[in-house]
């Protein structure tokens, strides 16, 4: 432990022996009592046994800013001399008996307690032997440093109790703090991910789809070429290059704005109906050379939703339309919305080509992709409602959810939120 750390319990000590060593030497000069220059020496000499020591003790690292638990002989050697010094004080007055206060604390604070209590018993017999000696047994030879020690053994006890309560509270305090730092780690490492994952749900459900259909448009063309439509071909390919452009817009969408602008109520029903509408201009004709037909009912009475929840029923809708287009090959797609006892309901059915939902779901995920029914249903579950996919292969495809809503404050006019 530094120097400076335990400069005041050294300067403390030194202090109340130098007052307990005052006494005996006033007591002596006021009396005019024939041993008093005896009394000055030797109990500066004491003192100076005692500083010297202590010097020494504080240099080989015995001294501490609490009291000693474990032994060591150094502390043993200097109390040992200390007391021979004290003796001679005791020779020559009764009044030495006071110094026991320090010499008891001394003990105490550079030995464990139990060898301190042991050194302390030692240190009240040789006071006592040594009055009654040199200057008769009386209530006061006696008494007085049974006293002394009954009171410095119980200060000290007291003493290191509450220490040890106050480090072990300090070490509660440190485990807290270290708990409370693991735990905001966790909780910022859990936003990062949940962060990722939004993120990367609204590529999957925006630029993804975008690039779906790109490869799909490409991969027309090239049917096209091979049987020597260059007008046909031409078409696809322009259609790609537009699909290209908006997947470019949507994720630069996505880079500049990862989180839907304002915090408002928003209006959803225009953006389905955009979204249908995107969805129509993808749309390819299949193999048997038709369009697949998209249409959107949307209640009128939808409620005004807060951005998060509008935001997230559109990539929804999104996620199911392009799944139908791309995956089920269906000819006829339904979008319905609805608002009913305080609860929204969105269906997306198709007449595809269905697949086993279980697989789908549990199944691993290709390098594909696979994540927009998994998708659908984690926005669900986010947004405190469900959804039920009923599927089978070969009979279509229905995509229910339903979440609860309330009825948004009336305000402002409201703009709906885009499906880019």
């Amino acid at each position: 432990m530094p120097t400076s750390a335990r400069t005041p319990y050294v300067v403390g000590a030194a202090t109340l022996a130098c007052v307990l060593l005052a006494i005996p030497i006033l007591e002596s000069t006021f009396a005019a009592a024939p041993h008093t220059s005896s009394v000055v020496i030797f109990s500066l000499v004491t003192l100076v046994v005692m500083l010297v020591g202590g010097v020494w003790l504080m240099r080989a690292g015995d001294i501490h800013a609490e009291p000693a638990t474990v032994f060591s002989w150094r502390p043993l050697v200097y109390i040992a001399v200390l007391a021979s010094a004290w003796a001679m004080v005791i020779a020559e007055t009764p009044h030495a008996t006071y110094f026991l206060f320090a010499l008891i604390g001394i003990s105490q604070w550079l030995l464990p307690e139990r060898t301190g209590a042991f050194v302390t018993l030692g240190l009240t017999v040789f006071t006592i032997v040594g009055q009654v000696f040199h200057h008769g047994a009386s209530t006061g030879t006696i008494v007085g440093p049974l006293l002394i020690a009954v009171l410095m053994l119980a200060f000290m006890h007291m003493y290191r109790a509450m220490r040890f309560e106050a480090l072990q509270k300090n070490a509660v305090i440190a485990e807290l703090r270290d708990a409370q730092g693991q735990l905001v780690e966790s909780e910022r490492e859990k936003a990062r991910i949940t962060e990722r994952e939004h993120l990367g749900r609204d590529l999957h459900d925006t630029t993804a789809q975008s690039l779906s259909s790109v490869i799909l448009r490409l991969g027309l063309a090239e049917e096209a070429l091979d049987s020597g439509e260059s007008a046909g071909a031409l078409e696809h390919v322009r259609s790609a290059s537009d699909a290209t452009s908006e997947a470019l817009s949507e994720l630069r969408s996505a880079i500049t704005h990862l989180t839907p602008k304002g915090s408002g109520p928003t209006r959803l029903e225009a953006a389905l109906v955009r979204v249908a509408e995107t969805a129509r201009s993808r749309a390819v004709s299949n193999r048997r050379g038709t369009t697949p037909v998209i249409e959107c009912r949307v209640a009128p009475d939808l409620p005004e939703l807060d951005m998060t929840t509008a935001t997230s029923l559109v990539r929804i809708v999104q996620s199911s339309l392009a799944n139908a287009l791309d995956h089920a090959h269906a000819s006829r797609i339904e979008v319905r919305a609805c608002a009913e006892d305080g609860e929204v309901h969105i269906d997306i059915e198709d007449d595809g080509r269905g697949f086993d939902v279980d697989e789908a779901l549990l199944g691993p995920r290709s390098d594909s992709g696979g994540y927009g029914l998994g998708f659908v249903v984690q926005r669900s579950r986010e947004l405190g409602g469900n959804a039920a996919i009923i599927a089978a292969p070969g009979e279509g495809t229905l995509i229910s959810v339903t979440i609860p809503v309330s009825q948004a404050p009336s305000g402002p006019p409201v703009s709906p939120v885009s499906p880019d």
